[in-house]
């Protein structure tokens, strides 16, 4: 909140999300590789904040995780879609890893950007594996973990 970059930082990159949206790369969209790096990011960058406040491990895995996903909802729920926490997706679970990684790694003795660095890495490659091989755990009444091409998600009510 005292230091203004980081607000201009979030108006440009969504500035540029509203003309990338829809840019293909390989098998996702440019933007949905942007949230991988988003999720990654603040996965770590919640959990160093809930560690420097002292939260207990458990607790600065989980507000890590929570920092992480709470921007992907309020933007799923803004553009009408489902939000990914909610459709099965590997994406809460990423950024819980990598918030948790990031939380045991600094409080055993790893330097910060070290320790920040593989939890960053590790959240986007199972985010991004999740993206490029189609792997989701199953929402209510579906198998646990499905391989392969998912319909998109809608909320209900939504024409398909």
């Amino acid at each position: 909140m005292q230091n203004p970059i980081e607000l201009v930082l979030c108006a440009i990159t969504a500035f540029l999300a509203y003309f990338i949206k829809h840019v293909p790369l390989g098998r996702a969209d440019l933007a949905e590789w942007a949230d991988a790096v988003g999720l990654a990011t603040f996965a770590v960058v919640g959990a160093r904040v809930a560690q420097q406040d002292g939260a207990s491990l458990v607790v600065v895995a989980f507000l890590g995780m929570m920092t992480a996903t709470g921007g992907g909802v309020i933007r799923d729920l803004l553009t009408q879609t489902r939000p990914m926490i909610l459709s099965g997706e590997i994406y809460a679970t990423a950024a819980l890893i990598g918030a948790a990684t990031y939380a045991v790694l600094s409080r055993y003795g790893v330097d910060h950007p070290v320790a920040a660095l593989l939890a960053f890495a590790l959240a986007f490659v199972i985010r991004g594996a999740s993206m490029l091989f189609h792997i989701r755990f199953g929402v209510m009444g579906e198998p646990i973990i499905t391989v392969g091409r998912q319909p998109e998600a809608r909320l209900p009510g939504e024409d398909a």
